[in-house]
């Protein structure tokens, strides 16, 4: 079963198509209390287009990366360029220049950056109470 767009070759046949909620893992160095995290997701043959939103009440020392795991899928580790999530974020301390999200297909976790004029480095330090984000992008599962 399936539908078939512009064909009846294999190729063009849509055949999987799912969507739903998860709950994404947040992963750091420090204490960083969080509050809510939810993700969504739409699956579409093997595209996956997800949706994460974190809100973080308290913080103590963060330190290293700040990283999103439990993906919905095993992310696909033939492609040789790691997808770049976008992000939106308040309340995070000063210094914080522009956060994206990346994928790593070493752990399957989403690392998040905070880039200053082409450097990146870790954002857990960046994070402090009442911090929160949004992340959207997209990979290919296995």
């Amino acid at each position: 079963m399936g539908i078939f767009l512009g064909g009846t070759v294999a190729a063009n046949k849509l055949d999987d198509y799912e969507e739903g909620t998860w709950t994404p893992n947040i992963i750091y160095g420090g204490t960083i209390t969080v509050n809510n995290k939810y993700g969504s997701y739409v699956k579409i043959g093997n595209l996956v287009y997800t949706s994460v939103y974190v809100t973080i009440t308290s913080v103590s020392s963060p330190i290293n990366d700040l990283r999103i795991g439990s993906l919905p899928f095993t992310p696909d580790t033939s492609f040789s360029a790691s997808p770049a999530f976008s992000m939106s974020y308040y309340n995070w301390s000063s210094g914080t220049y522009f956060l994206n999200g990346e994928l790593n297909y070493g752990n399957n976790t989403i690392y998040i950056w905070n880039n200053n004029n082409g450097v990146r480095s870790s954002s857990a330090s960046k994070v402090q109470a009442n911090s929160q984000f949004h992340l959207t992008g997209s990979y290919i599962s296995t």
